[in-house]
């Protein structure tokens, strides 16, 4: 895929650049993984499936005020910060305000909507107190998305690989010591306190050109135009984690501990082609600006790349949950295998949709992906109150890749039909063609 690009790009420093980030962003991601996986399964199987359910749910219900606190502006700033350099310090200062006051304010929602469901301050309604303080940490984020703006992932790349190493190190400590549930909420924590604190020391030796500030009238604009991406984004969080949600309900705690655990083997694989979205999005977005058809042209390319990386995803997650399900859960776990197995081809439709958002990005057509999410969401909330009872955890599997398909490639038919051919191409490994055509 490299090659291809590169031969787009007559300017050889704009593809090394592009190399050199998406080589430090696959290098952080790819060592996140495996120290996800290895120590996320160590602690799969210290807690058994009973109470990992229990973290499980407790993650998958902040997940929603963590989508609804980043307010669907990570696209945009980086749009904004690779095309205009004077107002650096003042986009992100008006953005890392506008997520501090949206993180706090979420975490107030969540504990408030916890102790009222669980009716009062129980043991699962303290797990969400803990777990909610990571809202609070989560503008930091904002600094990794400078980083990438300025095709300069290395930075950030380095910085969140200290962070996660430090975090692991801290759950394999809580592993060895046997620590309740609640201390490997606080590590969760932990992650987002260490990734601020040594993303802002990162920062510091690459600063913006201007100060931070706050403009109310920037942020009025950006939230204006964010607003139908932040109702896409929860949307997009309620059918990536409203079956777990369902599962506890349905099945109880110990399935969904079961599903969750192993889930990963087939939902890892999504940072790749989310890893090349962020090093793809500034040049693609330089690209807009300098010429129409080697933008079309170069967007051909990439949705043609990311089909067939859809299937060698796919194939991925097959082949791990198959062979690594046994050996690093265990017995406990393999009612997992087969759900995780189907739940893999999740991955041939969520690259396309990835592909998707750096179109609609540049077009500035954010309706499309609210409208997209809205369906996926409707889509994922019917099919698994359909399918949990009548199949259990591949009920929930199947549903997952139903309404993957239909928010990412079926609802193009209406929303973006010249998009919707070329998926289908996409997915057939067919020549590309310019968007336009």
């Amino acid at each position: 895929m490299f090659q291809r690009l590169s031969a787009r790009f007559p300017a050889s420093q704009a593809f090394r650049a592009l190399l050199s980030n998406s080589v430090w962003m696959f290098a952080e991601k790819v060592a996140r993984l495996l120290l996800g996986l290895t120590v996320g399964a160590w602690v799969a199987r210290h807690l058994g499936p009973g109470l990992y359910g229990e973290l499980a749910y407790t993650l998958a219900f902040i997940a929603f005020f963590q989508a609804a606190a980043a307010l669907g502006l990570d696209g945009i700033l980086v749009r904004e910060l690779s095309q205009a350099r004077r107002s650096d310090g003042s986009l992100l200062g008006t953005v890392v305000s506008l997520r501090i006051v949206a993180g706090i304010i979420g975490w107030f929602i969540a504990v408030a909507i916890s102790i009222t469901a669980e009716g009062g301050l129980t043991e699962q309604a303290v797990l969400v107190v803990i777990a909610g303080a990571v809202l609070v940490f989560q503008p930091a984020d904002c600094i990794d998305l400078w980083f990438v703006s300025q095709s300069d992932a290395r930075s950030s790349a380095q910085a969140r690989l200290v962070a996660n190493v430090l975090g692991y190190g801290f759950k394999i400590v809580l592993i060895l010591v046997d620590a309740p549930t609640s201390a490997f909420i606080a590590a969760f924590v932990l992650d987002a306190v260490l990734a601020a604190s040594i993303l802002w020391v990162a920062y510091r030796t690459r600063p913006t050109q201007t100060r931070w500030t706050f403009s109310g009238q920037l942020a009025i604009a950006l939230l204006r135009e964010s607003w139908p991406l932040l109702i896409g984004a929860i949307s997009v969080i309620v059918y990536m984690r409203i079956d777990q949600m369902m599962i506890k309900s349905m099945l109880g705690t110990e399935q969904l501990g079961i599903y969750a655990a192993v889930l990963p083997l087939a939902t890892l694989w999504t940072l790749i082609p989310m890893t090349l979205n962020a090093s793809l999005a500034p040049m693609v977005a330089r690209k807009k600006m300098e010429s129409e058809a080697a933008y079309q042209h170069l967007m051909g390319t990439i949705f043609r790349a990311y089909g067939a990386l859809g299937w060698v995803l796919f194939g991925l997650s097959a082949v791990a949950a198959y062979v690594l399900v046994p050996i690093l859960f265990g017995s406990a776990y393999v009612d997992g295998i087969a759900p995780v197995m189907l739940y893999g081809l999740t991955n041939l439709f969520i690259t396309l949709g990835t592909a998707q958002s750096l179109w609609v990005l540049n077009e500035r057509r954010p309706m499309i992906t609210l409208n997209k999410a809205l369906l996926g969401a409707a889509a994922c909330v019917g099919l698994n109150l359909l399918l949990i009872p009548m199949a259990g955890l591949m009920g929930a599997a199947l549903s997952a890749v139903l309404a993957q398909c239909v928010s990412t490639v079926a609802s193009n038919i209406v929303l973006a039909p010249k998009i919707f051919k070329h998926q289908v191409r996409s997915l057939l490994l067919l020549p590309h063609r310019p968007i336009s055509t």
